[in-house]
């Protein structure tokens, strides 16, 4: 159903308002991420449709920015509403750009080309972690219950994520 909308896709010349672009990516990104914990519960690969998608992230806004339904608001700098959904399409970015990488054909030991597949692997997830610490986390607090989820949720993320590559190496290793 989200394909035959085109919600995946970001036309530029699209004839949506400011509004509709920005809930149209909410939707899309919304669905591909339960469509991934859909996926990962019941074994499964991720379908094509989340994999090769166009479709740009929301901008950081809150929702009363969209109020007017004029021209696109000026993106946030700190933390804004949709703050947490924006975290957790980062990382499902991140997860898909880590699955679509492969190794180096031009190495040719197996065993260097899985350990130089895991450095890469490990720029970019450092690459993520440095992005959203400068966008995002810097303007966290302990104090404030959503900015608390906000850090707890993307450190345990990067952590399992850097453990899932620990794992590739020591396995590698063997």
């Amino acid at each position: 159903m989200a394909q035959l909308l085109k919600l995946g896709s970001d036309d530029s010349d699209s004839t949506f308002s400011p509004f509709e672009t920005q809930f149209r990516r909410r939707i899309w990104w919304t669905l591909c991420w339960l469509e991934k914990r859909c996926a990962e519960d019941i074994a499964e690969p991720t379908s094509i449709m989340t994999w090769g998608s166009a479709c740009s992230l929301p901008i950081k806004i809150c929702d009363n920015d969209l109020c007017s339904r004029g021209s696109l608001p000026v993106p946030r700098v700190g933390l804004a509403d949709n703050t947490f959904c924006l975290m957790r399409f980062e990382v499902l970015k991140l997860f898909f750009k880590l699955h679509r990488m492969k190794p180096d054909p031009t190495i040719r030991d197996e065993r260097q080309r899985q350990e130089n597949l895991v450095h890469l692997k490990e720029v970019l997830l450092n690459e993520t972690k440095a992005r959203l610490e400068e966008d995002v986390l810097q303007y966290c607090s302990d104090t404030r219950p959503f900015d608390w989820l906000v850090m707890h949720f993307v450190q345990a993320v990067m952590v399992s994520t850097g453990l899932c590559l620990n794992v590739c190496l020591i396995r590698i290793n063997r």
